[in-house]
Parts: structure tokens; C-alpha cells; sequence
């Protein structure tokens, strides 16, 4: 069975019209061509369908056995939605069909992690799981370019201890610094490990070398919509370097540039 022809049928379970079941996500005439298998629909418009009719993921799933889209990349797109959604529950049914997947391991490491991070439980991850997200990390040839390797680094760098966390961090640099072109979006995904693992230096009172390097890249940023980013890792040395003053007119500028709920939430690094 086609996605057109599942949508379909699931439309007609619910009663709906082509315009009532496509309006607010497709064009209703573009709809009509996915039924009638004229048109593909994406990967985020297939989710915003299955999330907005809550469709039952197992019986959705295998009626596309046949389809060329693969379940993994589905999965893993309808995962990283809701969890920036924060829909705990969400996630709890996507990692249940994540986890029956073949194969997958790193993409089955991050719907754990996921769900164990916005349940704010990472502490209690499995020893064993802790040991296998860093032996993928650090057995993978240069992670750092790989996009479920990076989400699982970044979900998971406060569950790793000390010395995992040099072990992880130091190549991760090392690859940074050595590529000569590095797109928007890349960009973005790394300045975001760069301030989580500032962050953590700052709650772990570590302060080397690594610190400095990290906050020479973010320095660095010359991209207008990544600024913030290095004012958040300014934050964050500042704090580590014991410097409160600079670390509050951080914060202040942040809620100045309307960036009140970013600047609330580091209220509790201030006190």
C-alpha cells in the first residue's frame, strides 16, 4: 500500500473530506494527487498527518512495507518532533517502534536518551546503555559530521562522566577546526554542543584548556542569527571564571534583545 492510499483509508474512517482531513498541512488539490499517487508528500507533512489523527503508528507502519521511504527516517524525524514538541508521550510511543527496528543502534540510543531526557531521568540511565552511547560515539570515524551521531552526543553529554566527555570533546574540536566549510545548519548543531558542554563545565567546576578552545569557535561565529550562542557561551565562562558581573549583564542583554525566556532560564546559574 502507497501513503496515499493509507491516508486515504484512514481518511475515510474518519469521515472526512479531502479539503476537511488536508486543510491546515496541504493544499486540498495536492492532497488529491497523493491518493491518487500523482503527487509525494514529505516526510513533515506525513507526520503532521499521523500526529494530527493521532494514527496508530504499528498499523500505519505496515501497511508501507512496500514503500521506499525507509521507517527509520520516518521515525526519526517524527522523534526529533516531538521531542522538541516536549511530548513525553509521544516519544514513549515512537522509541516503542524505534526500538523494534533492525539494525538502528544510534538512531534507538537517541530515542532512549530522549525520552530519558525530557523525563529528566538521565542519571538513572543503564550503565550498560552509558557504555555503549560512548563506545558508538567514540568508535564512529569522525561523528562529529554524522547528524544522529551529533543528536546523540549533544541529548547525552550530561549522563557521560568527566573523562568520556574529554575523550568525546577533543576530536570533536579537532574535526571542527580541520573543516574549511561548515554549512548554517551545521553550524547552528555545533554551537549548541558548545554550550551545552560550557554548561556542564560550569556545574562540574572544570576549568582546562578545553574551555578556552571551545569559546575561541564560538568567538568566532560571525552569523547574525548565531550570535546568541556566543553570548551564551560568554555566560557560561564567565560563570566558570567566577566572573558573576559579566555573567549578569549577559543575562540582561539577553532579556533586552527579547530573548526573556532564554535569559529566565539561566536565572538559576546566577544565584
Amino acid at each position: 500500500m502507497t501513503i496515499g492510499e493509507a491516508l486515504k483509508e484512514e481518511r475515510e474512517k474518519l469521515g472526512l473530506s479531502r479539503y476537511q482531513f488536508s486543510k491546515g498541512i496541504v493544499d486540498r488539490k495536492f492532497y488529491g494527487k497523493v491518493e491518487k499517487n500523482e503527487g509525494t508528500l514529505s516526510s513533515e507533512k506525513l507526520i503532521q498527518f499521523i500526529f494530527k489523527y493521532q494514527l496508530n503508528l504499528d498499523n500505519f507502519f505496515n501497511k508501507l512495507k512496500s514503500q521506499a521511504m525507509s521507517d527509520a527516517s520516518l521515525l526519526s524525524q517524527m522523534m526529533q518532533e516531538a521531542f522538541n514538541d516536549k511530548d513525553v508521550g509521544r516519544c514513549h510511543k515512537i522509541k516503542d517502534k524505534i526500538l523494534t527496528l533492525k539494525g538502528e543502534q544510534l538512531l534507538k540510543l537517541r530515542a532512549i536518551v530522549a525520552v530519558a531526557y525530557l523525563e529528566n531521568k538521565l542519571d538513572q540511565l543503564d550503565k550498560g546503555i552509558k557504555k555503549e552511547i560512548f563506545d558508538k560515539l567514540y568508535q564512529k570515524e569522525n561523528f562529529s559530521m554524522d547528524l544522529s551521531a551529533v543528536r546523540l552526543f549533544s541529548n547525552t553529554m550530561p549522563a557521560l562522566t568527566t573523562e568520556q566527555l574529554h575523550y568525546l570533546i577533543l576530536p570533536f574540536l579537532r574535526n571542527i577546526k580541520s573543516k574549511k566549510y561548515i554549512t548554517e545548519l551545521n553550524e547552528e548543531r555545533i554551537a549548541i554542543i558548545f554550550n551545552n558542554y560550557l554548561a556542564i563545565c560550569c556545574e562540574r567546576q572544570i576549568d582546562d584548556f578545553t574551555v578556552d578552545d571551545v569559546m575561541e569557535y564560538l568567538l568566532k561565529i560571525e552569523d547574525i542569527h548565531l550570535l546568541v550562542y556566543k553570548e551564551i557561551g560568554i555566560f557560561f565562562t564567565s560563570l566558570i571564571r567566577h566572573d558573576y558581573q559579566k555573567a549578569k549583564e549577559i543575562k540582561h542583554d539577553l532579556t533586552k534583545w527579547n530573548y526573556t525566556k532564554l535569559a529566565k532560564s539561566l536565572e538559576k546559574w546566577c544565584q
